[in-house]
């Protein structure tokens, strides 16, 4: 009984040190990945700061790259058209954007949005598509930009004469630079659909 208790105390130390040695070898290697971790949050911390004192520095700096004003027109071709009250027609214009070497920084990305507001009497009904966005890379030199804009299909249904379809559209042009907005101007353009 004696060898029996200690053969019972034996084992029992070996597995005390062995769960010892366990919970000492988890412990070191929680250790090391703690550290690990706070080094690299310390990294990502640093990195971070860095990176936003350089986007605060781009910001600054995009506040002076434009030495003058660019200029947007919009020229609506057939403003307004005499259409039936049931049929499917376009519209189309050109924008202009001038000035591009007033802002000194390329490369300059050049986005036009468009956004109409189409007005019209309740029996009838206009469905239509047309060019929502266009964007454009201006390489250095280059002054002026001419692009064409369009609305087709624009269908018309149950229009009676005299109806009047109105479509008002604003026109905004904005340039980047390295992502940041260094340039936006706006407009409203009207085409008149009269239903004759």
């Amino acid at each position: 009984m004696l060898e029996e208790e200690r053969k019972t105390s034996t084992r029992n130390t070996i597995i005390i040190f062995a769960l010892a040695t366990v919970v000492g070898i988890n412990l070191v290697f929680s250790g090391i990945l703690w550290q690990a971790y706070q080094s690299t949050a310390f990294d990502l911390k640093t990195t971070q700061i860095a990176l936003q004192d350089l986007l605060g520095n781009v910001q600054a700096t995009s506040q002076y790259i434009a030495i003058g004003n660019i200029t947007l027109s919009f020229t609506p071709y057939m403003p307004v058209q005499r259409v039936s009250g049931t049929t499917i027609t376009y519209l189309l214009g050109f924008v202009n954007i001038s000035n591009l070497t007033n802002i000194i920084a390329r490369p300059l990305v050049l986005t036009v949005m468009f956004e109409p507001n189409v007005t019209y009497p309740e029996e009838g009904s206009v469905t239509y598509d047309y060019t929502d966005v266009q964007a454009l890379e201006i390489p250095p030199g280059l002054d002026v930009v001419m692009m064409p804009w369009g609305a087709f299909p624009v269908t018309l249904q149950g229009f009676v004469k005299g109806d009047e379809i109105i479509w008002e559209m604003t026109v905004t042009a904005v340039a980047e630079w390295i992502g940041h907005e260094v340039a936006r101007l706006q407009l409203v353009v009207t085409f008149k659909l009269v239903v004759g």
